[in-house]
């Protein structure tokens, strides 16, 4: 898993480990650097991602590894 994978909208690896519950890819992610505060073009970040599909282990990881709990996505 590469860190720095990201598609158009601005999502990346650890936002689609982190959207899939996938403990061990943002465990290998965060352990090569990528960052759980990252955002994408809408604002949601890899906790959004989480949170939004019930990942409460992932959520947890990621908030241990420093993600912004306050983070908010983008309104229209």
């Amino acid at each position: 898993a590469e860190r720095d994978v990201q598609l158009p909208s601005g999502t990346n690896s650890l936002m689609l480990a982190s959207r899939e519950g996938d403990r061990g890819s943002v465990a290998v992610l965060l352990a090569r650097g990528a960052s759980p505060s990252v955002a994408n073009n809408a604002g949601k970040t890899a906790l959004h991602f989480a949170a939004e599909r019930g990942h409460r282990s992932v959520a947890r990881q990621l908030v241990e590894a420093g993600a912004d709990v306050n983070a908010r996505t983008q309104t229209l």
